[in-house]
């Protein structure tokens, strides 16, 4: 059975996740409350409104400081992450108590789109492939609307060296060579990649992350060849980067703790990080058809049609 929620506002949304909350609970509140002989007796109280109050309330906690008018938004389904983080919450609820709206707060929404810089990869069955990278270098870009067209523009001028040895928005030190000046292009760490097979695409691939984005592919790519991980383990192996400036090595969580500790009596200094990039992948198969993986660090997707 599929329910769908028109999020109208605020409460459309409220609603759905009440629904979803309402599904993480079902067979467990009212049954072992003993209000209900069966299951199905449960399910039947729980519809009409007997397990609602408090997940109305860990709801209403989040959206009235978390959300606003957000017009023209349709975020469709749930996704099953914010499902279990809706669950997550229910976690301290106790049958035949009514939690104090004082021990109820607000929790992290996901986001429904990258602030910043954007990755996908397209191929279709005649192989015809493409790997784009579009951003807006900084949250809300120049955070400039063009007029009637209602899209941001980039701040990629950020990008050009403003001064010799000062540092962008990244910490990254640039010279001359990248100057601002008339007619001339700023340099981007952008790098969407397709890598060709027998003259063929067989990957492609591209990710978000600013500086860290040419370190992500190329780690990417040389798991895939080099070490022949599969694309998934290529994907979702711990990523590391180093952009000279600042002199550190950025770490994802998930290297061995030795690893760590060799790498810091080498004279490195290392900083860890939950998450560097969000790589994308398309891999065409020797037998026919693609495998096709989104990065688990982000709320990516992957489909096929």
């Amino acid at each position: 059975r599929k329910i769908f929620v028109e999020a109208t506002r605020k409460h459309g949304v409220t609603g759905e996740n009440l629904l979803k909350l309402l599904e993480a609970r079902l067979d467990n509140v009212v049954y072992r409350l003993g209000f209900a002989e069966t299951r199905a007796q449960a399910r039947q109280l729980v519809n009409h409104g007997f397990f609602e109050v408090n997940g109305k309330k860990v709801d209403i906690a989040s959206f009235n400081v978390k959300v606003g008018d957000n017009v023209g938004f349709r975020p469709g389904k749930q996704k099953k992450a914010y499902v279990e983080k809706l669950k997550e919450k229910m976690k301290n609820y106790k049958p035949g108590y009514a939690t104090p709206a004082s021990e109820i707060k607000p929790g992290l929404l996901l986001k429904t789109e990258s602030m910043e810089t954007t990755h996908f990869n397209v191929i279709d069955k005649d192989g015809n492939a493409v790997a784009v990278t579009t951003t807006l270098n900084n949250s809300y870009g120049s955070r400039t609307v063009i007029g009637g067209a209602g899209f941001f523009i980039n701040d990629e001028m950020d990008d050009f060296s403003i001064k010799p040895g000062v540092p962008n928005m990244y910490g990254a030190i640039g010279g001359q060579a990248n100057a601002i000046a008339p007619g001339k292009r700023m340099l981007s760490s952008m790098t969407p990649t397709i890598v060709l097979k027998n003259g063929n695409p067989f990957i492609i691939t591209g990710t978000p992350g600013g500086t860290t984005i040419q370190t992500s592919v190329v780690q990417t790519l040389v798991n895939l060849i080099d070490f022949n991980l599969s694309p998934e383990q290529a994907i979702n192996a711990p990523k590391f980067h180093h952009q000279w400036l600042p002199d550190e090595l950025v770490l994802e969580k998930g290297f061995p703790e030795d690893v760590n500790k060799k790498l810091e009596g080498m004279g490195y200094k290392i900083k860890m990080v939950s998450a560097i990039g969000r790589t994308e992948l398309i891999m065409a198969l020797p037998k026919g058809g693609f495998k096709i993986v989104a990065d688990h660090r982000g709320e990516d997707d992957a489909r096929g049609y």
